[in-house]
């Protein structure tokens, strides 16, 4: 990962319940052309901790609709919305 994932790393070992680090993970993933699983499994971290993190619920939705996301899955956007994203 870029700059910013060492320090997300290095964060996330520190402060493991830490979602909006997940979430961050998930953003370096996707922006460098790793895998929509690598991103996804990280924004699903973040909401495992913090289920109402409305950017990781638009940022899952987002990677959901992209080609190679979430075959079947409904994109969860809508959730985003919904907790005043």
């Amino acid at each position: 990962m870029g700059a910013v994932g060492p320090n997300t790393a290095k964060t996330i070992r520190l402060l493991p319940d830490y979602a909006e680090a997940y979430n961050n993970l998930g953003n370096c993933a996707a922006g460098e052309g790793e895998t929509w699983d690598e991103a996804i499994a990280e924004y699903r971290k973040a909401l495992a901790i913090r289920s109402d993190y409305s950017e990781a619920h638009n940022n899952l939705g987002v990677r959901a609709r992209q080609p190679g996301g979430v075959p079947g899955k409904k994109p969860q956007s809508n959730i985003a919305r919904a907790v005043g994203s």
